[in-house]
């Protein structure tokens, strides 16, 4: 039987491509499917004709914002029966809940609460839910969302050593729910992660492929592209022995064919990488300019935000776009980027969060200042944007859940003790 291949020629730029492998039986979730052939694709390196554009708006608009206090917060008691409903998971709990975006009280959705259960995330549709266990934390589970017909989706275990269980990070759905992203401690090497892809559909010849190595520590570990198409995630590359770099790809799952994404001096891994509306960019701020890109043409003071275009399976162009310059915090960027962006459903405006004063702001795609949407009291868990783009919605330091429209109106608080990364609306 093949053992895992894929993670151990770490030397290899190629080391990031998805690995054929045979299933240990601990990864075995029935007995009759067997995994595809996957040939590591060749790595494919940004092409040197891709074209690097800028955009040296200075942002110098007049805007009068619009700052929203949690002193003005309401909190509905009576839900209208025509909104549309937001599913999260009780913080501290694998407890699923439901509340109208309306406001007027949560409900528990959940039934029966798993025996064993570390941390949960809802699929997509609203109709299930995947967790790891907390005893059993190498183990992966699927059930209903009200808790019924769970089942034991997979267990890792190292390759060699059979009582060597690799405990889960997280475990991450891709937008069409077909797809389950699972990162884990790495069998294979001391300081680095793993990262698999359970086929849910029962469409696919595969169960599983085996992608990586990730860097554990560049938390949310995946951003599935919303037409499912792409992931993207950072990959600890080694150059001849060297100290490994931790390096944002973008990985095409029809061909596993991949691009690295602006791999540039003064790049600090573990910022966000957030996909456009229609998955054909993928977007990143800089805590500053890089080094090599500055010059004449752009400030060595002033963030950017770049944004990688993605045309036939390559990056095409990557576009620079300069953010506000509204002052620096102990000598880093005004705005926060490892928060990132959020792009809006149209696709014509962001989301991005000011370090200092907490402003969750948004952002034409020229970097001009649209408007200041609310002043947090503390550092946001998570923030985004309704599917409609309606809303933004807000999970605050504590826990509540809130949202608020974005231009600042209708703050309003709909639920306590909110996991992050929950968030499902329907």
């Amino acid at each position: 039987m093949n053992k895992y291949l894929c993670l151990l020629i770490l030397s290899m730029l190629a080391a990031c491509a998805p690995t054929s492998v045979d299933m240990v039986e601990s990864l075995q979730p029935t007995e009759a499917h067997h995994v595809a052939e996957l040939l590591p694709p060749a790595w494919t390196e940004t092409p040197t004709s891709a074209r690097i554009s800028t955009s040296t708006s200075t942002a110098a608009v007049t805007v009068e914002p619009t700052t929203v206090t949690p002193d003005s917060m309401m909190i509905p008691t009576t839900p209208d029966p025509n909104a549309a409903q937001v599913l999260f998971v009780k913080k501290g709990e694998c407890t699923v809940m439901s509340v109208s975006s309306s406001g007027g009280g949560a409900v528990p959705v959940t039934l029966t609460n798993p025996e064993d259960c570390a941390a949960v995330k809802i699929s997509p549709d609203g109709k299930q839910v995947a967790y790891f266990g907390e005893t059993e934390k190498s183990t992966i589970f699927l059930a209903n969302v009200d808790g019924s017909e769970e089942m034991t989706l997979a267990q890792l275990q190292h390759f060699e050593i059979e009582d060597l269980l690799m405990p889960v990070l997280d475990v991450i759905w891709s937008p069409n729910g077909e797809w389950l992203a699972v990162a884990s401690e790495s069998a294979y090497l001391v300081g680095y992660g793993d990262l698999y892809l359970f086929d849910l559909s029962g469409n696919r010849e595969m169960e599983y492929v085996a992608l990586g190595p990730i860097d554990p520590y560049s938390s949310p570990w995946v951003s599935w592209s919303p037409d499912d198409q792409w992931l993207s995630y950072y990959c600890l590359i080694s150059y001849m022995g060297s100290e490994p770099d931790s390096i944002p790809i973008a990985q095409r799952l029809s061909d596993s064919h991949y691009n690295v994404i602006n791999h540039f001096d003064g790049f600090f891994p573990g910022n966000h990488l957030e996909w456009s509306s229609d998955s054909k960019s993928l977007a990143i701020i800089f805590e500053m300019i890089p080094f090599s890109l500055s010059g004449d043409e752009l400030p060595q003071d002033q963030q950017a935000m770049t944004i990688a275009a993605l045309s036939g399976g390559e990056v095409t162009e990557h576009k620079f776009v300069l953010l506000p310059k509204l002052g620096k915090v102990d000598g880093w960027g005004v705005w926060d980027a490892r928060f990132g962006i959020r792009w809006a459903p149209n696709g014509n405006t962001f989301l991005a969060l000011q370090q200092q004063s907490r402003t969750l702001s948004v952002l034409n795609l020229d970097g001009t200042l649209l408007n200041e949407v609310i002043s947090l009291p503390s550092e946001p868990l998570e923030a985004g944007w309704s599917p409609d783009g309606q809303w933004i919605y807000v999970i605050m330091s504590e826990g509540s859940l809130e949202i608020v429209r974005p231009d600042g109106t209708d703050h309003l608080f709909l639920a306590e003790d909110v996991a992050p990364g929950s968030i499902v609306w329907k």
